[in-house]
């Protein structure tokens, strides 16, 4: 899907990248949105039952590794759980000003990274392919020099 605008001239190419960029911002903001809209939030423990059921098999197959001491160390602190939902739904809400101004772009794609890897380190959920879509964060310039140098098909 990303690689459609790579198919079309410089004009179409500006378009689709930009519809891209604001697929993007929705995937984050639609994921923030939805975790305030079911409540998820704002129960005290919800992360706390995330990671226990994320990680039941892992912790009982696997009990003495550094992940498993780190989850169980997570769920013993249910106030740090609740502060990593916070932060995660803030980074993903942040997206909300992409939408409204490019300036920002650097700093959202620098949330994403922070967001994927933290995702991973937690979760063990591999999330790397929304790195992918962070392209479309990056600055104008950047295509603009590409695209000059490339000979487009038309």
């Amino acid at each position: 899907f990303l690689s459609l605008p790579f198919c079309f001239g410089a004009k179409r190419f500006e378009h689709l990248w930009r519809a891209m960029r604001y697929y993007t911002l929705f995937v984050f903001v639609s994921a923030a949105l939805w975790k305030i809209a079911r409540g998820n939030i704002f129960e005290t423990y919800q992360m706390v039952y995330i990671l226990k059921a994320q990680h039941a098999q892992f912790l009982y197959e696997q009990p003495t590794s550094i992940h498993a001491m780190l989850l169980r160390w997570l769920m013993a602190h249910s106030g740090f759980c609740t502060v990593l939902l916070f932060s995660a739904v803030a980074i993903q809400l942040f997206f909300l000003v992409g939408f409204f101004t490019r300036k920002a772009d650097l700093v959202l794609l620098g949330l994403m990274v922070l967001f994927v890897i933290v995702n991973y380190a937690v979760m063990r959920i591999v999330s790397f392919e929304l790195l992918v879509l962070g392209l479309t964060l990056l600055p104008s310039e950047f295509w603009e020099a590409n695209l000059n140098t490339a000979t487009p098909y038309e």
